[in-house]
Formats: structure tokens, C-alpha cells, sequence
């Protein structure tokens, strides 16, 4: 039986729901990890590093089973997370509050690249992981020519984004999970070229409407609270209105083969059997 999620009633949406509902590379991140994660009762223990102001979070809670904690590095989306996630959330840094072998599942989601030790956060999400847990990393890619010149040209730094370095290709993301004891049972990507175009406009169009604000990591390209998704309704209004066109660019991504946007690791904690004992 699948569990309901107590965090939020789905008759009143709340403006992470909608997000969700409207957002191409978030929508492909959780239809990825639940081609992965199998459904699990409330005895599975699992963490979600990087939770921000919820909208991944809430997805995967309520569509995944389990017992869910909630953590970020920056306290400042916390807030809105709290409203849709509960008091499940903990502020964290790159050394986590957690015992040794404490989660079946770990999530570490678009987090690496924030943070300036990420030897040290691998290591940590080594350490919590249970032998034989899963472990579940995404993170944008490094390199690439035309989309990041076009972020550059705009004012899209990796610091507008809140990053520590631009990302990671897959050979990276996995030499830092190896070197941390992990072993990597499936890579992959996701948001190809035409969903990272036009997630790409709208960070662009985003940020040229916010430039200035204060927010938090994520804030300066995309919406961090109800204020920022629903401030503008003619704005608002447009998008949804010309999302069904842009859905159907996105869909071109089938027809094309290129390398994705974002990395994708899931991994499990390579533990290596005693030595048999001579008599």
C-alpha cells in the first residue's frame, strides 16, 4: 500500500506544488529517482541533503515511501520548506549531524556543488549510509560550449547560481564517490539539449526581472517563495499559458541524443567481506 504524506493536503496547492507542476528539469530529476528508488514502507530511514524550499522534497516524499528527514546547508529557504515539509529539517554543513550507518536512502541532489569541501560531504554520505543502503547523486554538468557562454553573457555566473565550482562530468562525480568508499551501480543524465535551452531562457528571463534581490542559492534564477512564483500574475498567466508549446519543445529531446545537463549516480557502500580466518 502506498503511504499518503501528512506534510500537505493536496486540496489546498501550495505554490511549491504548482512550481513543481510547471518546471521541465525538476519534473525529469524525480521521474529519474523513482525509476530507482522502490517503494518503501515507514521502517526505511532516508535523508534528502539539499531539500532548499521543498519542491523536489515534496515530490519524492509523497511518492516514495519512508521515513523521511530534511536537511540543507543554507537556512534561508528553510522557512518555506518547513511549510510543506514539517519540522523534519535540519540545518546542516559539510559534516552531518547523523550516527554512523543511520539511512537506507541518501539523497544528495544538486548539493556537491554548493558546497566548498565536497571530498568531505561524499565522505559524510558514506559514513550515514547503512551497508547496502542507496545513495543518489545529481549534479549539474561541467563543460559544455553554447549554454553556458549564453548563462555567462546574461550575468549567470556559477555565483549567481550559488555554486562552488560549475559542476561535474560523470567520471568526476564518480572518482569522488569511489575515492569515498562508495560503488556506483548506475549513471546516467538527464535535461538534454532542448530541456536545458529552455530552462535556460527562463533562468535568463528570471534573473533579468529579480537582478539585485537577496535570496537564497537557488533565488536568483528561479522562484524561493510564494512571492517570487505568483508576485507577477501576467507573468504567471503567460508562462502557463505557452507551457504546453514549451512541453512540446522539450519532448524533442527524444528524437536527438546528446549529453544531459545534469549527472545522475546512484550508489551503495562498497563494503568489502572479512577475510576468512585460517585454523
Amino acid at each position: 500500500m502506498r503511504l499518503k504524506s501528512p506534510m500537505q493536503n493536496p486540496s489546498s496547492p501550495s505554490w511549491q506544488r504548482e512550481l513543481f507542476r510547471y518546471s521541465f528539469m525538476k519534473r525529469e530529476k524525480v521521474a529519474l529517482l523513482l525509476k530507482h528508488l522502490p517503494h518503501r514502507d515507514r521502517s526505511c530511514r532516508v535523508v534528502d541533503l539539499g531539500c532548499r524550499q521543498g519542491v523536489v522534497s515534496l515530490a519524492l516524499s509523497e511518492k516514495s515511501g519512508g521515513s523521511w528527514v530534511f536537511a540543507d546547508v543554507d537556512p534561508r529557504p528553510l522557512g518555506e520548506a518547513r511549510k510543506v515539509l514539517g519540522d523534519r529539517i535540519v540545518l546542516v554543513g559539510e559534516r552531518l549531524p547523523f550516527p554512523d550507518d543511520s539511512f537506507d536512502v541518501v539523497l544528495c541532489l544538486d548539493l556537491l556543488e554548493h558546497v566548498v569541501d565536497d571530498r568531505l560531504l561524499m565522505a559524510e554520505v558514506a559514513r550515514i549510509l547503512k551497508p547496502s543502503g542507496r545513495a543518489y547523486l545529481s549534479t549539474p554538468r561541467s563543460g559544455g560550449c553554447l549554454f553556458p557562454r549564453l548563462r555567462r553573457l546574461f550575468g549567470l555566473t556559477p555565483e549567481v547560481y550559488g555554486h562552488v565550482r560549475e559542476g561535474y562530468s560523470l567520471e568526476e562525480l564518480r572518482t569522488l564517490s569511489q575515492d569515498a568508499g562508495l560503488k556506483v551501480l548506475f549513471q546516467g543524465a538527464y535535461a538534454r539539449f532542448f530541456t536545458e535551452a529552455v530552462e535556460t531562457v527562463l533562468n535568463i528571463l528570471f534573473h533579468l526581472k529579480e537582478r539585485g534581490g537577496s535570496r537564497d542559492r537557488t533565488g536568483k534564477i528561479s522562484p524561493s517563495d510564494e512571492g517570487g512564483w505568483r508576485g507577477d500574475s501576467l507573468l504567471n498567466r503567460l508562462y502557463r499559458a505557452v507551457y504546453p508549446l514549451l512541453r512540446a519543445v522539450t519532448l524533442l529531446d527524444r528524437l536527438i541524443p546528446s549529453r544531459g545537463h545534469a549527472t545522475f549516480l546512484e550508489v551503495t557502500k562498497d563494503v568489502q567481506p572479512l577475510p576468512s580466518s585460517s585454523h
